[in-house]
This record gives C-alpha cells, structure tokens and sequence, in this order.
C-alpha cells in the first residue's frame, strides 16, 4: 500500500481540529454539513435534481476506510435520493486547500456506473460497511435492500464484493443463498480473516453481521459457499435498547453489529469479538469454530459473553497491531480502548477522546496498516429522527496513530513487546 505523502499530512495537521481527553488527541480529518457527490459534469448533477436521484441532505455515511491515499465512505440507501452507496475522496483533497473544515466532494467507487441501484443487481444496491485486507482487497458488504428508513424493501440479494484496489477492477462476487438470511435480515458489518498459509491471500473467511434478524453468516470465500449461525449473545438486550445522545432519545432494538478480529497469529487461538448494539456486554468466539458450522451448532459454549459491562452501547470496533480494542460509546460520545488481556471491567475500559460536538454517534471505526484508528462520527441520531439541521456540520471523520491516544492508559499495559510478537506470558484471560 502507497504511503500517505508527506504534503497531505502536513496539509491535514493545519487544518484540522480535534477532540480529546486524558491528553489525547482525535483531529477532525474531514467534515460535511451535507453530502455531496463530484459528478461527470453539471448536466449530470442538474438531471440528477430534478429527477430526485439525487435529493441534497439525505445521504448519511456509516462507515470510513482509509487505504494508501485514499478514504472510503459509505451511504447505506436509507432513504430516496442517495446517488452512491460507496465512495472515496483523497487525502488531499483540493477542496481543502483554503484550511478550515475540509468537506470534499465524494467520488463514486469504483465508478457511478457500479452505483446506480439498479432492480438488475449487477452494481452496489446499499452498502453499509467495508473493511480491507492484507492483500489489498477492498471487501464490500452489500445489504441489497433499500429505503430502509421509509418503505423498506430488498430488491437485490444481499451479496459481498472484493475489488482490486491497484486496478478498482472486481474481483469476486458472491451473492449469498436464501438460507444464510432471513425474512428481515440486514448485513451491515464485516469482518475479514485471512488464514496464514502459503497461499493466503486465497484462503480467505469473510464474517458478516446480521443486525436484525441476529445472526452471523460465515462465508468460506475460497471454496464459495456460507452458512449461518445463531446464538443467544447475538441477540439485543431489552434493558439496553433506549439511547440518549445528546438530549436525541430513540429506541432501537438491534442485534449483533460489532466484529473485530485479534490480531493473535495463531488460527487455533484467535477470536473473534462481537457485541450487539443493544447492549452493553462484549463477547468472544474462537474463529476456528466458526469456520466449522457443525462445532459452532453444537458447541454453545465457545461463545463467552466476558464479565463486566460498558457504561454506554458502542456499534463499530477494531483492534490495533497490539491487541487492543478501540470502539466508541454512543452516549458518552467517547472513544474508549480496552486490552483483552485484562478483565473487562469500567477501571480497565478508559475513554481516550471525548466530545460532545465532534463525537456523536461512532457508526464506523477502523485501524489502518499504519495503526492509525479512523472514526466515522454523525448526527444520527438527528438524522434518524428527522431533525437534522444542514447549515452545521453533521458528519466527520477523525483519525489519530492508536498508540497516542493510548498513551499513559491502562490500555497500553500488557501488549505486545518490543519485537512485536506476543509473548507466552500475555495469553487471553
């Protein structure tokens, strides 16, 4: 992967202001009071007016990747008018050149042609999350269904996508069969994990989220094929499912939504950790069950809801280099880490970043190649409620390197070592 140039970071670090807590400092990378879309020419922009395709202030990004000199943003199709599902701007946007805050124009991904919608299903339907890998892949997770807000309906099957991102050709797609969903399911977070073999980029397991129908579809992407898998942790939690954000109070029932694989090298060890929005709780799951749909159907135990709670539901999550898992806490408008190798408990879960205007409503979270963790922070829960106000900004993106803002934190104790294995003393608990 290409490294950020040198001129895009300084460029990033004078414009750009920040949240933070305990020393620690988030800074705003980008920020939009509404969404807009480069299009081929104004022709174009001005059909897509008129014609509603393209309706200013109803477009609400989930998720942020960031790869080489690029940011990947998505725009589940919510409600009409939402022109691209899947799209990018650069580091170095020229938009930003002024200073103040940086609100680029999003360029369709891989092109406008993959982002119609269209009822034939050969392009993006509605994505809400992404997620790369090792291998420079760019996986994407394509719910299939629409409107999801209003008159909610599936005019595609929910399908997942892998492109090369030296040539943004695609590479694969597999449309998931019938029985890997339900009646109301909605894949919305993926996790990747690519088995250390001789040909690893091939053998690769893709995990999928199934938020309202609380499931998890596993996905063998080298031999084709998935299946599904139920258990009683990805359920949400009744006493868990009102929210406060900021004075915005809504309920919201969902299950399973949080994946994050540990960075543990081992295939027989490693975890995958989950949690459902409603919820407060975090668990685990060994991946080598997952990968075997009989041990995971008849071995309900290799699911571990961990002790101890959050103060606060969280939606995305990732783990850095080290082991340690950053998430944001909703009502707190925080970003929070915690070190698996220490009990989950409120003195071992530390905010690192905290602020009520910039924080809202961590819906994406990821850590880069480079260990810098990305937050994709928005007003959802104004949106969600119709109140969105568009003469402010209502959608950033954050970013800092994971081992700033851990620094002095319990987080940081027991991780990894100088040469950056694990070692034998620091087993999960």
């Amino acid at each position: 992967m290409a490294l950020r140039p040198m001129a895009c970071v300084l460029l990033l670090a004078l414009t750009m202001t920040s949240a933070s807590a305990a020393g620690a400092d988030f800074p705003e990378i980008f920020g939009w009071p509404t969404l807009d879309f480069e299009f081929p020419n104004d022709s174009a922009r001005q059909q897509a007016l008129s014609s509603n395709y393209f309706i200013p202030g109803n477009s609400q990004p989930i998720d942020v990747q960031a790869v080489g000199d690029r940011v990947f943003i998505t725009m589940p199709r919510w409600r009409d008018g939402i022109p691209a599902t899947l799209a990018y701007v650069p580091l170095s946007p020229r938009e930003c050149a002024g200073g103040g805050t940086c609100s680029p124009l999003l360029r369709p991904y891989p092109s406008w042609a993959w982002n119609t919608g269209d009822k034939e299903c050969d392009g993006l339907t509605s994505v809400f999350r992404v997620n790369v890998d090792k291998c420079g892949r760019l996986w994407v997770l394509d719910t299939g269904t629409v409107n999801i807000l209003t008159r909610r309906r599936t005019i595609c099957p929910a399908q997942l996508l892998s492109f090369d991102l030296t040539t943004n050709r695609l590479i694969r797609r597999y449309r998931f069969p019938k029985d890997a969903t339900k009646e109301g399911s909605l894949l919305v977070t993926l996790a990747l994990d690519t088995v250390s073999t001789a040909n690893n980029c091939l053998n690769t397991y893709a995990y999928s989220a199934d938020v309202t129908a609380y499931g998890l579809v596993v996905t063998d992407t080298k031999r084709g094929n998935s299946w599904r898998i139920e258990n009683k942790l990805f359920y949400p939690y009744p006493t868990w499912g009102s929210f406060n954000i900021n004075g915005d109070e809504f309920d919201l029932m969902d299950g399973v939504i949080s994946l994050a694989i540990h960075p543990e090298l081992n295939p027989r060890t490693r975890r995958l950790y989950f949690h459902a929005l409603a919820s407060a709780a975090e668990n685990y799951v060994p991946t080598h069950t997952l990968q075997n749909k009989t041990e995971a159907d008849t071995n309900p135990r290799a699911f571990v809801m961990l002790p101890g709670e959050r103060s606060s539901q969280a939606a995305a999550a990732a783990f850095d280099s080290r082991g340690i898992l950053f998430f944001g806490q909703l009502t707190r408008n925080s970003l929070a880490c915690y070190n698996p190798n220490k009990p989950h408990s409120p003195a071992n879960i530390h905010d690192v970043a905290k602020n009520d205007v910039t924080m809202q409503f961590a819906s994406g979270l990821k850590v880069d190649s480079n260990d810098k963790v990305w937050m994709m922070a928005s007003k959802f829960s104004s949106y969600f409620l119709g109140k969105l106000n568009n003469n402010e900004v209502n959608f950033r993106v954050l970013a800092a390197p994971s081992r700033d803002l851990t620094r002095g934190t319990p987080c940081e104790e027991g991780t990894r070592d100088g040469s950056g294995v694990f070692t034998p003393a620091m087993r999960f608990h």
